[in-house]
């Protein structure tokens, strides 16, 4: 038994290879979706277990709606924000609480001590 990954990426080539040279069970182009939701609940009709977040803004605001009980979110990134003179605010924090997710950041400079030089 494994899991079932689905990735999301801005563009077709990087869609392409999500699917077809990386491995993954099926993968989106967030950007073609007008409703990130929607989408979300298409790919993953049971709820998502873990989801490894890079995008942030809309994207994670959908996650978190569409997370499991007990589920777990780790950011590594939010590629849309870098960018913006305003920052986006989350609107479904709430849903962390009622179903009790776990949200944990990574930043990759952490683990540089790891690897050979």
């Amino acid at each position: 038994m494994g899991c079932y990954v689905v990735g999301s990426a801005g563009s077709s080539q990087k869609v392409d290879l999500l699917k077809n040279k990386l491995g993954f069970d099926d993968a989106f182009n967030y950007k073609e979706e007008p409703k990130l939701d929607a989408a979300l609940k298409r790919y993953f009709p049971e709820d998502i277990d873990i989801c490894f977040e890079n995008i942030g803004g809309k994207m994670l605001d959908a996650v978190i709606l569409n997370m499991k009980v007990y589920g777990q979110i780790t950011i590594y990134g939010m590629i849309l924000q870098y960018n913006l003179e305003q920052l986006e605010c989350l609107q479904n924090l709430f849903c962390l609480i009622m179903n009790r997710i776990r949200l944990d950041g990574l930043i990759a400079s952490d683990y540089y001590h790891l690897y050979p030089k």
